[in-house]
């Protein structure tokens, strides 16, 4: 318990830590036969154990008594109560600690400081941690109660101005790029991009970017540090680095203001973006997307990135190009479908690219209602139903786009 709670304050930069599930069967040796105290001393030796050890709760499973009906065969009983309502051992026990255990404990004056966490050391990785550290974490405890019991990772206090190398890999450099945003131009809208997924922009237009780096690694990311483009070959997009404005210590978010990240494309160009220690590696940690220029001078797909329930160019741009003889029809044909996808009502709002005024007009006019009740008469809409509004009519078709 020592260990785990050492190691998961270490892992989370310090937040609480609280035991998910704990139990004790009321029926377990023999099979069947109760045992109440037995389940009532395990109750409280680990609220003891874990008010001693700096805990910060914990959740018991369960609460009613009796064999399960869903699981049948397995005659397990872990409830603190009796099935007419009446309280167990197990259940006083935790009546009578629930005062101890709830209430404001004193943080350790003294600490002892444990062997540092390698992550990298072995391939059991976090078993191997416990067993390595279980021993040394109880003598600790053990000698003197009062006192508590810390981890470090093993990196602790190196610096992004140097490095040591495991695998190719920087060791104790490692950035999660939490969220890069785009947008088109200066009156654009912010939208998200996410690592491997293709974005359509407009050819000979300013793009700019803002991001979120967290410092997952042991390493203080000093200014040296820069949020770049890796050049990884021939035609991926490279951009000036923008360098932290400050020190970024282990689990700290570092932001990138907003920064121009080319004057215009005209032509089409992944781009990596990624820490870099300037002057030491390249950081572990990046994402990496494809920039379509929309070209209207010959037939091209459309590069849409659906993931979830949204249209990640939804909050910035969305560009339609299609054959000119094609035409409206086409053009709400494809909408609509990419809306059945999303539900047809959630983005009415888009603007629309290369067409004239008066046909944007009347494609949007189009794409504010379903394509069934555009081309039919004598319907109604009524929450999310399309029926006819004769009862004799028989409808040929029902729609639920919004479903």
């Amino acid at each position: 318990m020592v260990t785990d709670q050492a190691y998961s304050r270490w892992a989370t930069g310090g937040k609480p830590v609280i035991w998910a599930e704990a139990g004790y069967l009321y029926n377990e040796n023999p099979p069947n036969q109760p045992q109440p105290q037995t389940q009532a001393d395990y109750y409280s030796q680990f609220i003891n154990s874990m008010w001693q050890t700096n805990g910060s709760g914990v959740q018991f499973w369960w609460w009613p008594g009796g064999l399960r009906t869903t699981e049948p065969g397995l005659s397990k009983d872990f409830g603190v109560i009796n099935p007419d309502g009446t309280l167990r051992p197990a259940a006083t026990v935790m009546a009578n600690l629930a005062g101890q255990a709830t209430s404001p404990r004193p943080v350790p004056r003294q600490t002892v400081t444990g062997t540092p966490v390698d992550l990298i050391a072995d391939a059991r990785g976090y078993a191997w941690t416990y067993y390595t550290h279980q021993l040394e974490a109880l003598a600790a405890v053990t000698a003197i109660p009062s006192k508590g019991y810390v981890l470090n990772g093993k990196g602790a206090g190196t610096y992004s101005a140097s490095t040591t190398w495991v695998g190719g890999l920087p060791e104790y450099l490692w950035a999660e790029i939490s969220k890069v945003e785009l947008r088109v131009g200066q009156t654009g809208s912010w939208f998200e991009v996410r690592n491997g997924m293709a974005y359509a922009v407009p050819p000979r237009q300013k793009i700019y970017c803002r991001a979120e780096v967290v410092n997952m690694g042991d390493a203080t990311c000093l200014t040296n540090v820069a949020f770049a483009a890796n050049p990884r070959q021939a035609g991926f997009l490279n951009f000036a680095p923008q360098s932290l404005a400050a020190n970024a210590p282990r689990l700290t978010k570092a932001v990138i203001p907003e920064f121009q990240l080319t004057a215009g494309l005209t032509a089409d160009h992944p781009v990596q973006f990624q820490m870099n220690a300037q002057g030491v590696c390249w950081i572990t940690g990046s994402v990496q997307i494809h920039l379509a220029v929309d070209k209207p001078d010959f037939n091209r797909a459309i590069i849409i990135d659906i993931h979830g329930a949204t249209i990640s160019s939804d909050v910035g741009f969305l560009l339609f190009r299609m054959i000119p003889f094609c035409g409206r029809l086409l053009m709400r044909l494809y909408l609509v479908l990419v809306a059945c996808v999303i539900g047809w009502d959630l983005y009415p709002n888009l603007p629309i690219f290369g067409v004239s005024p008066a046909e944007a007009a009347q494609l949007q006019q189009d794409f504010n209602q379903p394509l069934v009740v555009h081309n039919s008469q004598n319907v109604s809409v009524s929450g999310n139903l399309i029926v006819p509004k004769r009862s004799k009519m028989v409808p040929v078709l029902l729609f639920l786009l919004n479903s």
